[in-house]
This record gives C-alpha cells, sequence and structure tokens, in this order.
C-alpha cells in the first residue's frame, strides 16, 4: 500500500515535468545523433 502510494506520487510529478523534460531529453538525444552521423 505504502509502494503504490510512493508510486503514484512519483510518476504525478513526473507526469507534470514531462512535457518539458521530454522535448529537452529528444532535442538533445537528435544533436547527439547527429554529431555521431557527422563524424563519421
Amino acid at each position: 500500500m505504502k509502494n503504490s502510494t510512493f508510486d503514484q506520487i512519483i510518476n504525478a510529478n513526473l507526469a507534470s515535468i514531462d512535457p518539458g523534460f521530454g522535448q529537452f531529453a529528444l532535442a538533445k538525444a537528435s544533436s547527439d545523433l547527429l554529431k555521431k552521423a557527422l563524424n563519421k
């Protein structure tokens, strides 16, 4: 019971952060892939 409540709090916090963080992570991953492609 305690764990599921904790997970719900974590998930709610991640959901509120996710839109901005997800776009940032995606942009960073894309630029990293682009640099690797250009360096070959």
